[in-house]
Order: structure tokens, then C-alpha cells, then sequence
């Protein structure tokens, strides 16, 4: 909610499409033994695909850009979404990783940008639950919106596409 607005982006329509290419969509984790063997599957409460649609649109909104069907098209496959529990002496980690592939488009379709964006974060835990992943897997989309909203030419992308109309 602290960034600023993107100068222009007002007048940029932005649509956000999200296609979930991972094998298995429910389970983001397992819980495990002080073996390190999988105990049982953690499974999302929500759909994945929908809750990154959400952030990438939180985001564009926040710096100012107007979410409807328009001249750009922003485009992302979910690859991977999942967070894996590392078992230790005295503590275990939760490592979590979002990998996702973002595409600005152009009304011809033709691609302006394309970019491989992670998100990690590894998380000192006691317990291999479904909060301990959760907590990891936010801070690990968190990390992957960072660097795709850091990244200059994924915004030039946007302002380009617009342009191309």
C-alpha cells in the first residue's frame, strides 16, 4: 500500500489472466515426521490461481493502473507453488518457492515482455503444519511480487502495449 503511483498509469487498461500449469493444484505441502517422511498432504483452502490473480492485480491497482479488458494483457503460468518442510536437530525449515512465468501482451497478441519471476523464503519452524506453511508460501509470493514490480521493464511492458493499439 506504500508505493507510488506509476505517472500515466491511470489511462493504461490492464487485464490479468492466470493459467495454473501446476500438476497438482490442492496440495502445496505434506506434513512430516522427525524422519522427514511425508505424513500427510496440506491442501490450499482457496484456489491458487485466484489468489495471484488477486496480489498482481492489488499491485497493478496500487501503482495506479486500471484493471478492465483493454489494450494490455498480462498473462501468467503458475508453475510452481508449494512449500517443502526440511526436517533438523533441534528445529526444522520450511522452504517455500513460487515460480511463475509473466507475459505482457500486446491486442495482436504478440509478446513484449516474458520473464521467469521466483519467489522464496525459508522459515525457521517446530512443527511441519498447514500455518507454518502458509506463513512460508505468503512471504515467498510476497518475495515474487517484489521482484516482478521492481523490474522496470516489466512496467515499460505495460506502457508499450498500451501504446501499440
Amino acid at each position: 500500500t506504500n508505493v507510488e503511483k506509476v505517472e500515466k498509469a491511470d489511462g493504461v487498461k490492464v487485464k490479468v489472466e492466470i493459467s495454473d500449469a501446476r500438476t497438482t493444484r490442492d496440495k502445496i505441502s505434506s506434513k512430516k515426521n522427525s524422519y522427514g517422511m511425508e505424513m500427510a498432504p496440506i491442501i490450499a483452502q482457496n484456489d491458487i490461481g485466484d489468489l495471484l490473480k488477486k496480489a498482481i492485480e492489488t499491485e497493478l491497482k496500487n501503482r495506479g493502473f486500471e484493471l478492465a479488458d483493454g489494450s494490455v494483457q498480462v498473462f501468467v503460468e503458475l508453475n510452481k507453488y508449494y512449500n517443502d518442510f526440511k526436517t533438523g536437530w533441534w528445529s526444522g525449515k520450511a522452504v517455500a518457492e513460487v515460480v511463475m512465468t509473466v507475459q505482457v501482451k500486446k491486442p495482436d497478441k504478440s509478446i513484449l515482455y516474458s520473464k521467469l519471476i521466483t519467489g522464496e523464503n525459508t522459515l525457521t519452524v517446530q512443527l511441519a503444519s498447514g500455518k507454518n506453511a502458509k506463513l512460508a508460501l505468503d512471504a515467498a509470493l510476497k518475495d515474487a511480487m517484489s521482484k516482478l514490480f521492481v523490474d522496470a521493464g516489466f512496467i515499460d511492458s505495460c506502457f508499450k502495449a498500451c501504446l501499440a493499439q
